[in-house]
């Protein structure tokens, strides 16, 4: 494990040149010409107890600088689900669930999978993505890249879920352009709109034995890679071995937006719950998510706000407390800022979209 240590470079520098430059509290020869003899022996004693002192943080520095950062990162576990394709023996694996809130949590896996959203609607964390979905979405996230779809207390949301190893597109030839887009999912593809027959291809599967759900897999992905008309977004700016490190304090730092989205969330508060300084925090965030804590609060509460504009009737004076804005004034100025139009405009154009 490689560690680089924070920047203190500049402390260190001026203890060296401390201590091994000759400070003007020394003896000199003019001293000792003058009999400044007890004036010397004081400088002396001065100088010399600066030395050693100086010699100590020079030594001693860069290990409390190596016990800061190991404090800062954290335990370095992750919730790695296991999707067990190599102990059956199987090239993927397909279930359909329901998704439960109690069921949304940030993992990952060496399997590729593919998830349509059935029935329902959320939010999808993918990397450092943070989008909503609805029903007809469909998700591929490439190997060990950490996902999070989340749901809420009372919304049903049932998804199909395809996991396959990304050998079995190894080889071959004909191939080629199904291992490119599987190189894009390395950061999360969303496909919106899908046409009926893929839809239709990928609903089949949980029924088919394993063979014929394989070649039905191919059919699929072919049809993705090769239909025009399909609208495609690439979701998180960063591949999976990114986030490896930092799982369990990700998690955490997701599940208390989702928990307390209505509520005033500081980072001076996901800080301590993360039993971190604010600026290590701050700085640790940016670098994970590649934006600040506020910003990514802002997305997380706007992207629940559209879903109640388009799920509920639920008056906009309500909806925005719901998402932790006390004033309509202060929910309408942000909303428009981040969506380029008034919350009741964005549920027009959703509900009619003519």
């Amino acid at each position: 494990m490689v560690v680089q240590v924070a920047a203190t470079t500049p402390i260190r520098v001026i203890i060296v040149m401390v201590f091994l430059n000759e400070p003007r509290i020394g003896i000199g020869p003019w001293q000792v010409a003058k009999g400044n003899w007890n004036g010397c022996i004081i400088r002396s004693s001065i100088a010399f107890a600066i030395r050693v002192i100086c010699l100590k943080l020079v030594l001693f520095y860069p290990v409390l600088e190596f016990y800061s950062y190991i404090r800062t990162i954290g335990p370095v576990r992750a919730y790695l689900e296991q999707v067990g394709l190599a102990q059956v023996q199987a090239s993927l694996k397909v279930s359909a669930k329901r998704q439960m809130p109690s069921d949304s949590s940030w993992h990952f896996h060496p399997e590729i999978e593919l998830v349509l959203v059935t029935v329902g609607h959320g939010q999808a964390l993918i990397g450092d993505s943070v989008g909503a979905f609805q029903a007809g979405d469909l998700f591929i996230t490439g190997r060990n890249l950490p996902h999070h779809y989340v749901t809420h207390e009372t919304d049903r949301v049932d998804l199909l879920v395809v996991q396959f190893s990304s050998r079995i597109f190894d080889h071959l030839p004909e191939f080629e352009t199904i291992r490119q887009q599987l190189l894009l999912a390395q950061k999360g593809l969303l496909f919106s709109a899908l046409p009926v027959n893929i839809v239709d291809q990928l609903v089949e599967l949980p029924g088919l034995k394993s063979i014929d759900a394989l070649f039905a897999l191919y059919g699929v992905m072919h049809a993705l890679t090769t239909v025009p008309s399909l609208a495609v977004s690439r979701l998180s700016s960063a591949t999976g071995s990114h986030f490896n490190r930092y799982q369990v304090r990700l998690q955490k730092v997701l599940d208390y937006i989702n928990h307390n989205m209505a509520l005033p969330i500081s980072a001076k508060t996901i800080a301590d719950q993360c039993a971190m300084t604010l600026p290590s925090f701050s700085r640790w965030f940016r670098q994970t998510l590649n934006t600040t804590f506020s910003e990514y609060l802002k997305i997380c509460r706007m992207e629940q706000a559209c879903q109640y504009l388009m799920t509920t009737d639920l008056p906009v004076n309500r909806i925005g407390p719901l998402v932790g804005y006390e004033t309509l004034s202060h929910f309408n100025r942000t909303f428009k800022a981040a969506k380029q139009c008034s919350p009741l405009a964005y549920r027009k154009r959703a509900v009619h979209p003519d």
